[in-house]
């Protein structure tokens, strides 16, 4: 990450003085957004297939937990899962996903 933070160091504010950080941050946030909308496509391609609904979600878990083992380790993945509970009963993530919220 250093490399990144090292590289905008001379690029100072844009003339609309937002500062060099609000667009990567908007970039995340639309390939946030745009990354939902494929998944949920393809969510809805496996249903119209026949596999249940509940098997498609649990698949998706299981697969968003391999992928954090595999960029925290089995430790930090484990601390992350462990906050979800709160997260979930503090209303952070929705009944819902709508992808053209921003």
């Amino acid at each position: 990450m250093s490399n990144d933070q090292s590289s905008d160091a001379g690029s100072g504010p844009t003339p609309t003085g937002d500062g060099p950080s609000q667009a990567p941050e908007n970039d995340v946030a639309q390939g946030r957004r745009d990354t939902i909308v494929r998944l949920m496509e393809a969510i809805q391609a496996s249903e119209k297939q026949g596999v249940p609904s509940r098997v498609v979600h649990e698949s998706l878990l299981a697969l968003s937990v391999s992928v954090f083992v595999g960029l925290l380790g089995r430790e930090g993945a484990a601390l992350l899962v462990e906050r979800l509970p709160d997260k979930i009963r503090n209303g952070e993530f929705g009944e819902g996903i709508d992808p053209s919220a921003g």
